[in-house]
């Protein structure tokens, strides 16, 4: 079951989601793989979090607690906001994933921490584009950090195929369009 796909590590958690049948195209597990929900992050400045013994921090992912990164459920990342879990955003990808094609334009709504806007860029690839629209700053300024932070991701950023905007999405943001993909996600929804 889609709900019990959790891993050790990301290349487990892509695993189970795909043995589970949530993952079903190698575009799909491809670009999930290539942005690690366990990727370094910096926590937002409110939250109080855990230390490892040795005064180093426990959270710092695109989860806010590095040892829920891999699990299937959704997960905290500040400001009462959450990322998906890891089912939900397989099976968002499965269905966009023919419009997520290289050289193609994808605008997120709700872009949170920035993960499914990452993968949302590696699908489309250097030729492509993706947009991340929020409208909460600290979890702008937090998916920055997150994307700038992923070996995997910080080049596409630097490039400006990922691009991560705080702005009222309610009507998209038109100085990118048009787009070939759009996705919004709010409080407990998402595409």
């Amino acid at each position: 079951m889609a709900w019990r796909s959790h891993g050790k590590d990301n290349d487990s958690l892509v695993a189970a989601l795909k043995g589970s049948k949530v993952i079903a195209s190698k575009s799909v597990e491809e670009a999930m793989k290539a942005v690690d929900r366990g990727s370094p992050i910096q926590p937002p400045p409110t939250t109080n979090h855990q230390r490892e013994s040795n005064g180093t921090s426990l959270s710092g992912y695109y989860t806010l607690e590095k040892s829920n990164a891999y699990m299937d459920s959704p997960q905290p990342i500040g400001k009462a906001a959450t990322i998906s879990a890891p089912h939900m955003h397989g099976y968002c990808l499965e269905l966009l994933k023919d419009h997520l094609l290289p050289g193609n334009k994808a605008l997120d709504v709700g872009s949170g921490s920035g993960y499914l806007t990452s993968v949302f860029a590696h699908m489309v690839g250097k030729e492509g584009k993706a947009v991340g629209v929020e409208h909460i700053p600290d979890l702008v300024k937090q998916s920055l950090k997150n994307t700038s932070r992923d070996p995997a991701t910080s080049p596409l950023l630097q490039s400006g195929n990922l691009e991560l905007l705080e702005a009222d999405g309610k009507s998209g943001h038109a100085t990118e369009a048009p787009y070939d993909c759009k996705t919004m996600t709010k409080k407990n929804d998402v595409c």
